[in-house]
């Protein structure tokens, strides 16, 4: 019988509950606390649509998916601590709740509950690619801290440490549904590109949102990633080309970052065309990632494989990208004045 993926992932959130659980009401109160929003569960769908482009899902595929899911979610309790976050999906994050020291508890009983997931049914095939993965994640966020408000990194250091950060799961995710469906180790390579291009083209298009979505629906303050000594790609971009670029780099090695400077920043990001260069390169990674499913047989699966890839990367409205001349009607003023009025565009694209 073929269900829909609402149900699959219906059950996979039964499954993350189940499994996240110690049968104890007042720890689980704790220990459960940030699977209470369960997000869009991206991971876990990329498992099961690329298992349906092999095969019908199976409750191993559910185990596996549910696994990933608690390596994301453990992933981000643990950055919430890291960043001192009081905000995560609009909520307060675990270590706001509960403090730093149940946090990490709480971000290692999730890390535990996937491991034991993959055990029980004996993937350790899976298993691998996954503990790779947290090796990748660890040193992405690493080399990611040691350049915090570095306004020298260069871009392949950005790409290394969004690798890490995010990509390495999205692959894992797409080889873990390959592997469950028993598909040959060829095309779990070459479905592990495709997890790569979606993984860049994901993230390079979330550090652009950072800066000009909605802060309700992000949960948290516009230009997060600046204020935070992130230095993402339309940063490095624009301090490589903006006439502003050094205003700009002054700013960062302040490391005092105030609302008007995000505006000011966004400014210079947006007059220099360094979104524009950000949005071709997530574009172009997009592509790619398209190019590899449609080489796979038309199936049902393939379509709702490409289906999920629109949906997760949808066009959103391009504020700085509306036919007018460079930036005079969208960002407003004069870029020579220091401290221009900010047009409030912001609120035009969001997730």
């Amino acid at each position: 019988m073929n269900y829909s993926v609402d149900y699959y992932l219906t059950r996979i959130y039964e499954r993350l509950l189940k499994m996240g659980s110690s049968g104890c009401e007042p720890i689980d109160k704790v220990m459960l606390q940030p699977l209470e929003h369960k997000g869009k569960l991206t991971r876990p769908r990329l498992v099961l649509l690329v298992h349906e482009l092999f095969g019908p899902v199976s409750d191993e595929a559910i185990d596996v998916s549910a696994a990933i899911e608690f390596i994301h979610t453990a992933s981000l309790v643990h950055d919430d601590i890291v960043d001192e976050a009081d905000l995560r999906r609009g909520s307060l994050s675990s270590n706001c709740r509960f403090g730093s020291k149940t946090a990490v508890l709480i971000g290692d009983h999730l890390f535990a509950s996937a491991f034991w997931l993959l055990t029980y049914c004996q993937r350790y095939d899976v298993l691998k690619e996954v503990t790779d993965t947290i090796r990748s994640m660890c040193q992405g966020e690493i080399s990611q801290d040691l350049n915090l408000y570095n306004p020298y990194i260069s871009e392949e250091d950005y790409y290394f440490n969004i690798y890490g950060k995010t990509v390495s799961l999205f692959k894992a995710a797409c080889q873990s549904g390959a592997l469950t469906a028993g598909a040959p180790r060829e095309e779990v390579y070459r479905i592990g590109m495709f997890g790569d291009y979606l993984g860049y083209a994901y993230q390079i298009r979330d550090d652009i949102i950072d800066f000009v979505g909605q802060e309700k629906l992000m949960g948290k303050p516009v230009g997060s990633d600046l204020r935070n000594g992130v230095i993402t790609l339309p940063i490095i971009r624009a301090l490589e080309v903006s006439e502003h670029g050094e205003e700009l780099r002054d700013l960062i090695v302040s490391r005092e970052i105030q609302n008007d400077h995000i505006n000011r920043a966004i400014t210079i990001i947006g007059r220099c065309g360094a979104f524009d260069y950000a949005w071709e390169q997530a574009l172009e990674s997009f592509d790619r990632a398209k190019k590899i499913v449609e080489s796979f047989p038309c199936s049902q699966g393939r379509e709702a494989l490409l289906e999920f890839c629109s949906e997760i990367f949808s066009v959103p409205p391009s504020p700085w990208r509306d036919g007018s001349s460079p930036g005079q009607q969208i960002w407003g003023g004069d870029i020579s004045c220091p401290s221009p009025d900010f047009p409030g565009f912001i609120t035009t694209w969001s997730e």
